[in-house]
């Protein structure tokens, strides 16, 4: 991701994602679950771009991504494990920008 002007752009990441405009969240990762989101536009998502938690979430890492305009949270971590990574993000305008309910984590640079 390159940082130009202010903007972040996902051209260094060749096959990056929109998502946008779900009546719910953008991205649901479920308890036992865990993914890595890397360099995706997460944009305009009724609930939250990004939600994340519970048992395996350690293991789910978020970067690189621009996570803007949801009417709820940017992203949105509950009972997180403390090796969750979110870091390297631009989040913006979203009602709520991050929110951390019983969350552990490691969040930097966003």
């Amino acid at each position: 991701m390159d940082y130009i002007d202010g903007t972040f752009r996902l051209s260094s990441f060749p096959n990056s994602n929109l998502i946008r405009y779900n009546y719910n969240q953008g991205i649901l990762i479920q308890e036992g679950s865990y993914a890595r989101i890397y360099a995706n536009k997460l944009d305009a998502n009724i609930k939250a771009n990004i939600a994340v938690g519970g048992e395996r979430s350690g293991k789910t890492k978020i970067k690189y991504n621009i996570i803007e305009n949801s009417k709820s949270e940017g992203i949105f971590a509950i009972e997180s494990e403390e090796t969750l990574l979110i870091e390297d993000n631009m989040i913006n305008n979203n009602f709520f920008g991050l929110v951390l309910i019983d969350a552990k984590g490691i969040i930097k640079n966003n």
